[in-house]
């Protein structure tokens, strides 16, 4: 139930109640039912009492809980199969959230065209022409009905008909019953209620597209995540935006590890079954400052190259600069080497990169130390590195090589792609970097 003032000239709602009106200071608050909540129950076919009275449930022993098998359909991808939990789940509520233009309605149009199900395209970003001009440069067959309309209540007069809604996006929709702007707080939850009143108890798949914020959030109220079922990121793999990556955030019907790999193309997004090598260029893993690692996205490994140039320099100040590697972390890595491998950068302007532009998420790169270390000295002494080694391994402050907790599947992965690869890391018995490098001959050991 909502608050509502009993004042005519003012008649203020909202979610909270309060005895007296907090807007007008006069009006005595009275309880009513949210009306778009009751556009509902006008397409319900049961009786609200006979609801009522079944919504009552008893507990009953966990062995007797039924197995029922949670119903799905594919999309036009494997890949998207895997990342929804092996389908979407029909009844389910989907927020695909991403930075404006990465690809989110490229991708829920390829979708839509692939299902045969009877689906509306409710758009409040694009006009119908838009929608047509880019469903046309796609060549896309799928038949689907567009709606131009940021007005959620009157969904409710066509949501009947319908198996499966896109929502493009929340953000600008708002419900005519509840005050405030779109896209804001109050807005965005009763849009996001209204839906998920709409996919449980009507039995619709709802696709919800989110912006995000500059902090890569979903742009809205927290609520709005916790309300869903699932939470996908789509969000550029690379700084030149040639390969996406989507990933789940949260799943009810599935694991969070599965990730999918695009690229854009001209008609449209391409997955790509095999990512593991995109990031590799044998040209650039020829020359010197050039060490292989892997990352893990999800449940993917990756092979990265790490680029290093060092430089001496006669100026008074000098230059360490990482791009998609952790600033902090380099000059940390510098100053292990300088303990431990007598290497002096207090002369030198280094600097490192990941080949590609690739930004590592916290924890995504704790196994690359070791690339690192190899690239700097590598491009400061001129010393090749063979193409087939691949370097594991985070270096602690005490210049140890650790394990990093995907060290085995690692090699498993690697050796499977290339059995002449040669792992450097601690499992491998290379313990400390002193293992890797003699000082001393200004040589690597490996």
């Amino acid at each position: 139930n909502m608050f509502k003032c009993d004042n005519e000239k003012c008649e203020h709602t909202d979610r909270k109640f309060f005895g007296i009106c907090p807007y007008c200071k006069e009006g005595v608050g009275v309880e009513y039912e949210e009306e778009s909540i009751n556009s509902i129950n006008k397409f319900s076919k049961k009786n609200s009492k006979n609801n009522k009275q079944s919504s009552i449930q008893k507990p009953i022993k966990i062995q007797e809980v039924s197995n029922d098998f949670i119903d799905r359909f594919k999309t036009f991808d494997s890949q998207l199969d895997n990342v929804f939990g092996g389908g979407v789940t029909k009844n389910s509520v989907n927020l695909i959230s991403g930075e404006p233009g990465v690809g989110k309605s490229t991708l829920l149009l390829q979708l839509i065209a692939f299902l045969k199900d009877r689906t509306l395209y409710l758009s409040g970003e694009e006009s119908d022409a838009q929608i047509k001009s880019r469903h046309n440069r796609l060549k896309l067959n799928g038949d689907f009905d567009v709606l131009n309309d940021t007005n959620l209540s009157n969904l409710m007069l066509f949501s009947e008909k319908y198996d499966n809604i896109v929502i493009d996006s929340i953000n600008t929709m708002y419900v005519q019953e509840v005050d405030g702007s779109p896209g804001g707080v109050s807005q965005i939850k009763a849009s996001t209620h209204l839906l998920m009143e709409l996919a449980k108890r009507l039995n619709k798949t709802i696709f919800i597209v989110g912006q995000i914020n500059k902090d890569g959030s979903v742009a809205g109220p927290k609520t709005l995540e916790h309300m869903v079922d699932t939470v996908l990121s789509f969000e550029n793999f690379d700084e030149a935006g040639k390969y996406k990556i989507l990933s789940p955030v949260k799943n009810r019907f599935g694991s969070l590890l599965d990730t999918a790999i695009y690229q854009m193309e001209e008609l449209g997004l391409v997955s790509i079954q095999d990512p593991s090598m995109i990031l590799i260029d044998d040209e650039e893993t020829q020359k010197f400052g050039s060490a292989i690692s892997l990352i893990q996205k999800g449940k993917r490994p990756f092979f990265i190259n790490i680029e290093a140039l060092v430089d001496e320099t006669s100026s008074e100040k000098t230059f360490n600069q990482s791009i998609g590697f952790e600033q902090k972390r380099l000059i940390q890595v510098l100053t292990i080497m300088s303990k431990y491998l007598k290497f002096y950068s207090g002369d030198k302007n280094v600097f490192l990169n990941i080949a590609g532009k690739i930004s590592l998420k916290q924890g995504e790169g704790n196994n690359i130390d070791l690339a690192a270390i190899v690239a700097i000295l590598s491009s400061c002494y001129e010393l090749p590195v063979d193409k087939n080694l691949i370097f594991l391994g985070e270096v602690g402050l005490n210049g140890s090589i650790r394990a990093s907790g995907f060290e085995k599947d690692f090699i498993k992965f690697a050796k499977g792609i290339n059995p002449d690869f040669k792992i450097i890391c601690k499992t491998t018995n290379f313990n400390h970097i002193s293992d890797i490098f003699n000082f001393r001959d200004l040589e690597f050991k490996f």
